[in-house]
């Protein structure tokens, strides 16, 4: 079998600070990937910095932002490897072998993605997505966005994101997709990426999305009869976790119905009730040992 090859891709906009640290740690990474940075719009000298201080680095900019669903997507299209390792700029390495140890978790050819351990290092000590036992595989129903791999073709295959979720729920949808063609996520077994993200950051429109998109993601994939359960239990879910932020979260729910009425690249494509039930099932578990039976 053909050695696999990894690309680090790293989608940015304004963060030059953090995405130096970011870099810094993939050039360290053990097997010489490629690191693609893709510089979604901004305008605060990123593209200037990455070009002079890392010559090595395939950098690609777009003058106006398309989003970070729709740069990670476009981004897979120039990637070179067989792997996309992806990382937030605020994000890195904790380990010279990730990568390598990310590419190992693919030899089994069901495995469509990998969730790399992380840690959001500003929140909890917490390691997120490590496997329990490094000799058996272990899946799961999703990966994390800043700390995960996939396989480049069978992504651009799919067709990537679907960036009418903007922000939040893209990566759920693609794992349940990639889960309806036989492929599952895998738990990682590395050393963690270590998340810089704000543990005290408020955004409201994380909250809409959130809501939003989790409204989007049941009408679009979920088959009958489940989907009005998966709906009403969603609604319910999204209101008790979210008292705090009750005007975004109503706001959201309310923007989910309307946009799968209005928008015409929305629409209902639902898996198979086998996908559904082996899909809440890892949601459910968290992480599942891989047998002949699950697969």
């Amino acid at each position: 079998m053909n050695k696999l090859t990894a690309s680090i891709v790293i989608a940015t906009k304004n963060r030059k600070e953090d995405l130096c640290r970011a870099i810094d740690s993939c050039l360290a990474q053990k097997g010489r990937p490629e690191i693609l940075i893709f510089d979604d719009g901004s305008d605060d000298g990123t593209a200037v910095l990455v070009r002079d201080r890392y010559p090595g680095v395939f950098l690609h900019r777009q003058e106006r932002s398309a989003g970070l669903i729709a740069a990670r997507t476009r981004a897979a299209s120039l990637a070179a490897g067989d792997i996309i390792i992806s990382i937030d700029d605020d994000a890195v390495f904790s380990d010279a072998s990730i990568c390598e140890e990310a590419l190992r978790c693919f030899s089994d050819p069901c495995i469509g993605a990998v969730a790399i351990p992380q840690v959001n290092v500003l929140r909890s000590p917490e390691v997120i997505n490590r496997t329990p036992d490094n000799k058996a595989v272990y899946v799961t129903s999703e990966f994390i966005g800043t700390a995960h791999a996939l396989r480049r073709d069978l992504f651009l295959a799919l067709k990537g994101y679907r960036n009418f979720f903007v922000r939040q729920c893209e990566e759920m949808d693609y794992c349940l997709r990639l889960l309806e063609r036989g492929y599952f996520v895998r738990v990682g077994a590395s050393k963690p990426i270590l998340h810089y993200v704000c543990p005290t950051r408020k955004d409201p429109s994380i909250a809409f999305f959130s809501a939003r998109n989790n409204i989007l993601f049941a009408l679009q994939n979920v088959p009958m009869p489940h989907v009005l359960g998966h709906v009403t239990v969603n609604i319910f879910n999204l209101l008790r976790k979210n008292k705090g932020a009750l005007e975004p979260v109503v706001k959201g729910i309310l923007g989910g119905f309307r946009d799968f009425i209005q928008r015409r690249e929305i629409s209902r494509s639902p898996v198979s009730l086998k996908t559904y039930r082996t899909f809440r099932r890892l949601r459910r578990k968290g992480m599942v040992r891989l047998t002949a039976g699950l697969k």
